[in-house]
């Protein structure tokens, strides 16, 4: 509970003010590869290693954590630096991650994301949020949506998770419609082979269907109308309503 309300507070003090941005930057020092095998608690590794790794390092290590309230703040919170900061969001970019000791045995940032997506052993909380750190770390940057395109399959994943069944529960239909947002927030780039997809392979009535979803969530509702988290909003958060928002009156005009 501690470790939420820092990470929301920490969050809220960065999201509107380009100065506290720049600051948290400064302090991240993300670049070189990161030994993932070594999963700490989160709290634990604040309190037990913070000579040895930087403010960027613990966050990446809660964001791979298989503890989803550790994962949930400290993805969160990374969500809060990028957005609308282009440079960390270029730094990101760069971060390999070791997965087993191999010499050979490294990953990028973006496909650690979507390999926790891909992994049904991923927690629920832990899935929805990570969609919110890709739909803000893409939103608006070229570099990121090149990154994202290639890595293998991931946009047939992506339409397989779009082209599930609608449902009326409140934890499925999020989970698709935001699928749905990450895949459309690269329209704004030109693509017209991925709109020509979306439309052969989903239709766009049901692509807009699918983001209009979202809305309709009780938790996205609850955070669109308070900054303020519980144990039991960590879902969405308000940053994120805000985004969406603005993402979707863009996006609708594409299509």
């Amino acid at each position: 509970m501690i470790i939420m309300k820092t990470s929301s507070t920490v969050g809220d003090m960065v999201s509107d003010n380009i100065d506290n941005k720049q600051f948290l930057d400064s302090e991240l020092h993300i670049s070189g590869i990161i030994q993932q095998w070594v999963l700490f608690n989160l709290v634990n590794t604040m309190v037990n290693a913070a000579d040895r790794y930087s403010l960027g390092h613990l966050l990446l290590i809660g964001y791979t954590s298989k503890d989803a309230v550790a994962s949930w703040c400290s993805t969160t919170l990374l969500a809060h630096l990028i957005a609308d900061n282009p440079k960390p969001k270029e730094k990101l970019l760069n971060v390999i991650s070791a997965v087993d000791q191999s010499p050979t045995g490294t990953k990028t940032l973006m496909e650690m994301s979507i390999d926790l997506l891909k992994n049904p052993s991923s927690s629920f909380n832990s899935r929805i949020v990570v969609l919110i750190y890709l739909s803000t770390w893409l939103l608006h940057f070229a570099l990121a949506v090149q990154q994202f395109v290639l890595i293998p399959s991931t946009i047939s994943y992506f339409i397989s998770q779009i082209r599930n069944p609608s449902s009326e529960n409140d934890r499925e239909a999020p989970m698709s419609s935001l699928h749905a947002f990450v895949l459309e927030l690269m329209c704004f780039f030109p693509s017209e082979r991925l709109k020509q997809l979306i439309n052969k392979e989903i239709g766009a009535g049901v692509f807009k269907e699918k983001l209009d979803m979202i809305q309709q969530s009780t938790s996205f509702i609850n955070a669109s109308k308070n900054r303020s988290l519980t144990f039991n909003d960590m879902t969405f958060d308000y940053a994120f309503t805000r985004l969406y928002h603005y993402s979707c009156g863009l996006i609708k005009k594409l299509f």
